[in-house]
């Protein structure tokens, strides 16, 4: 796609930004540099540009005039700093110093030769307010310490002439002691400022750190506690989804199918869409509607577990027993109950035929008591009497065995009725 012609001088400059981060990168033994680093990387970005418009004119003017030495100079000066900014080897540390120090060595030059009404004196102020910004508070002051021993040595060479500098000319040694002392003065003023406004930053920043640490780590708690929700949510609706036993869960205001379960819908016969239209009563005989509505309000009150057997009809109008467990539940909002309908059909055929056989032992355990028992008795009543009248041995012997069979039957008619009773 063609660019506008009004956006080719952006795109030039992103990739020339994008070209001397490449060549400077803001990281040293592996460690981020800070906002410090990336400030660095913007000054070279504007300083190449600035220096190419500021010395090469300078050099162009200096050999017009056959000045070889300034000429060679800012020749020298352009390839020694663009050649060490622009290696990727030296870390950024070393890029910073190698600058500071290049500054101080233009500056010198312009001083020693167009005095203090040059840019000189402005680029050695200029080394430390670059300080102050580029590195920590120490590395500012030393930079201070510099300026007061360039000074110093200028000073010197009032008396001693070791230069025969612009400045010798310019100042007696009075007025340059009075121009030094103001100057470190703005100077120092200026490092100080600078200083407390950075120190400012960088506390405002370490204190956004940290909060956005904070905020990052409360953010993956929160990550991971909505991801614990999802895997308990997800594992309880497929609880619900996939259990054997019908459940269901309903409005307690409305009545109306909030959700239902897969087995919910093999039981009743409607489809979910169906059951999700209707109400839990819609399953109930009419009989049964009215007083089932006044429990599940009663049971809404107390907010307890509710456990009772009804009779549900399905779609085919068959009716069925089962055995209702309620609990209370909310979704999104809407207070509602969770239902296990267990269908208790079968059970309560066992327990009927159950019932029905006990009842059948019942009546044989009576049987025996009144019908079997009386003539046992008489038998036995009868064989004590002719056992008194009897003289004979053979028949004394018969009548004894019937006596002890008559008593072994008493025995087993009592224990059948204890066990039927």
């Amino acid at each position: 796609m063609k660019q506008p012609i009004s956006q080719i001088p952006r795109i030039w400059w992103l990739q020339y930004l994008k070209f001397i981060r490449h060549r400077i990168p803001a990281v040293e033994n592996g460690e981020y540099s800070g906002w410090s680093g990336l400030s660095f990387v913007y000054v070279v970005a504007f300083s190449i540009p600035f220096c190419l418009l500021a010395i090469v004119p300078r050099i162009i003017y200096s050999l017009g005039r056959s000045d070889l030495y300034n000429a060679l100079f800012g020749a020298l000066f352009l390839l020694f700093l663009f050649s060490f900014l622009l290696n990727k080897r030296p870390g950024i540390n070393s890029k910073k110093v190698f600058s500071i120090g290049m500054i101080y060595l233009f500056s010198i030059n312009l001083l020693l030769q167009n005095g203090t009404q040059g840019p000189g004196i402005l680029y050695v102020v200029l080394a430390s307010v670059f300080s102050s910004i580029l590195f920590h508070k120490s590395y500012a002051y030393y930079t201070l310490l510099v300026n007061v021993l360039i000074l110093f040595v200028l000073g010197m060479d009032l008396r001693l002439n070791w230069f025969s500098s612009y400045v010798s000319s310019e100042y007696e040694p009075i007025t340059w002691f009075f121009y030094s002392a103001n100057l470190l003065f703005v100077n120092l003023a200026s490092i100080v400022l600078i200083r407390r406004v950075i120190s400012r930053l960088e506390r405002i920043i370490n204190n956004e750190n940290e909060l956005l640490g904070q905020l990052a780590d409360e953010s993956l708690e929160i990550a991971e506690l909505n991801n614990r929700l999802k895997e308990s949510e997800d594992y309880y609706r497929y609880l619900f989804a996939s259990n054997p036993i019908p459940m269901y869960v309903f409005d307690v205001e409305t009545f109306h199918f909030m959700q239902v379960n897969e087995a919910s819908i093999q039981m009743y016969g409607y489809t979910r869409d169906e059951l999700l239209t209707m109400t839990m009563l819609d399953i109930r005989p009419p009989e049964y509607r009215e007083s089932i509505e006044a429990q599940v309000r009663e049971a809404g009150k107390t907010k307890a577990p509710y456990l009772t057997q009804t009779v549900h009809r399905k779609k085919d109008n068959t009716e069925f027993s089962v055995e209702i467990r309620s609990n209370p539940i909310e979704i999104n909002g809407r207070k509602g109950r969770l239902v296990l309908a267990t269908d208790i059909t079968e059970r309560q055929h066992y327990i009927k035929s159950i019932e029905a056989h006990n009842k059948r032992l019942q009546d044989i355990a009576w049987i025996q008591s009144h019908q079997v028992r009386a003539p046992l008795a008489r038998i036995m009543s009868l064989v004590t009497l002719l056992k008194d009248i009897e003289t004979q041995p053979e028949s004394q012997e018969m009548l004894n065995y019937l006596d002890i069979s008559a008593n072994e039957l008493n025995e087993i008619v009592t224990k059948v009725i204890r066990r039927a009773e």
